[in-house]
């Protein structure tokens, strides 16, 4: 790399490494200054306030504030002069921002002193600073010799705002295990006050948008074996079981299918201008609501798919995953001439509101049929685990099947003839019939 950026006219220079082997091939004049006095035991380098302890390879922060600070301009000054990409500081940043919003919320002006109570605050963070020098955080929070990499990753949201951090726990072949910081973002709530549910799912959203750029960075040299994501409140499952509030199969489908459409429409999609939902647009909404409630139901399942490690009580059933990521049900049926949905049915749970809203769908479009007509119906395009039981709670609470079985239950019919109700002997009475050309 050197030699290739000399060739351009690029010389490279300032080299700095926590390892002795590769900076004696390097000038003393091409090292960087902290290297060329010192020894490597008590050598650091600074970078924009940030310190890399090349002995430890550990960063540590070291940023100074002027207590005399009294004006809006001069703590916005002092504010921006943390640089912390990682996020090892974000709880102090995140004060400083809070702190910072309050200012903006006494609407004053950038050069009028403070008042005395937001002064002693700040003065009181000040002091606090050197603290942070103590913090030492690993450069290199992996291993060569792991077996395992799993990240971890926490959100929690307040009143003041919300956050979140991953970390990776590393595991050897020799059973130890250490935890280690990545990255960590905060954001202050905004003005106009929000409700603590958004705040929490504007955390989960956090989390994972800093999950994503993780993995996209980490993906090309390190397998990330498992990842899982905390969260401090359960408010968030209570938001993401949306399908409860539709009693309607249609109408869910329907619903999803104008929000993949304005989804589409924010991408710069084309999309369509009126109101009816077309056939593809149906189709798309339901199988990404199928995957969605296959991977609240089938988690487990899924992954075991991917690892292929497949253990089940559902290997009989022979499930696989199709290239959208929807579990569905190989079957007997696979040389059979019947349509692909048919024949792989969609895989889906006896305890999924989506699968009591499809039976009952199809209970209404069989005019209240039996359990085995609803049965057919469904299997068309729904594999449902246990289907029987959920047709048959259904029909327990149908008013109009429950009445239909009531009118067949206490059916009396009319009295046998005489005939049929006297007893006789074997052929006594026998009779001829005979055609008679008229």
């Amino acid at each position: 790399m050197v030699e290739l950026l000399s060739l351009g006219g690029f010389p490279l220079g300032k080299w700095a490494s926590n390892s002795r082997e590769l900076l004696i091939n390097f000038p003393k004049e091409e090292c960087e200054a902290a290297m060329q006095f010192r020894s490597l035991e008590f050598s650091s380098l600074r970078v924009l306030g940030i310190f890399w302890a090349l002995e430890s390879d550990t960063f540590s922060y070291n940023t100074e504030f002027d207590p005399s600070a009294n004006t809006k301009r001069m703590i916005l000054s002092s504010i921006v002069r943390i640089f912390d990409p990682l996020g090892g500081a974000a709880p102090v940043v995140f004060w400083a921002k809070c702190f910072l919003q309050s200012l903006w919320a006494l609407k004053i002006g950038w050069d009028v002193p403070l008042p005395e109570s937001v002064r002693s605050k700040w003065i009181d963070f000040v002091s606090q600073m050197p603290l942070l020098s103590r913090i030492r955080i690993p450069r290199y929070a992996f291993s060569p010799t792991a077996q395992e990499h799993q990240l971890d990753g926490f959100s929690d949201a307040s009143e003041k705002g919300y956050a979140a951090v991953v970390y990776v726990r590393v595991s050897t072949a020799s059973g130890e295990r250490c935890v280690n910081f990545l990255a960590a973002k905060t954001r202050v709530a905004p003005i106009k006050t929000i409700t603590i549910p958004k705040m929490e799912l504007l955390a989960v959203l956090l989390l994972a948008k800093l999950l994503n750029r993780i993995l996209n960075v980490l993906k090309v040299r390190i397998h990330i074996s498992r990842i899982f994501a905390w969260t401090g409140s359960n408010i968030q499952e209570n938001f993401l079981t949306w399908m409860d509030r539709f009693s309607s199969y249609v109408k869910l489908v329907r619903s999803f299918a104008y929000v993949l459409r304005f989804i589409a429409s924010i991408k710069g999609e084309p999309r369509q201008n009126n109101f009816v939902i077309s056939g593809s647009e149906w189709f798309q909404a339901l199988i990404q609501l199928a995957k969605l409630d296959q991977h609240y139901h089938f988690q487990h399942l899924i992954e075991s798919i991917k690892k292929e490690n497949f253990q089940s009580s559902l290997a009989r059933l022979r499930p696989f995953s199709e290239p959208p990521g929807i579990l569905r049900m190989s079957g007997r049926l696979s040389y059979s001439s019947l349509s692909s949905s048919t024949k792989h049915p969609i895989l889906l749970s006896k305890d999924s509101h989506l699968s009591r809203l499809i039976v009952r769908h199809y209970h209404l479009v069989s005019l209240h049929g039996g359990p085995r007509a609803v049965e057919a119906l469904v299997a068309r395009q729904f594999w449902i685990l246990s289907a029987g039981h959920s047709v048959g709670n259904l029909e327990m609470c149908c008013l109009l099947s429950l009445s239909g079985y009531d009118i067949a239950t206490n059916y009396v019919g009319s009295a046998f003839s005489q005939g049929c109700a006297t007893e006789t002997f074997f052929l006594r009475g026998c009779g001829l019939w005979r055609a008679i050309l008229i």
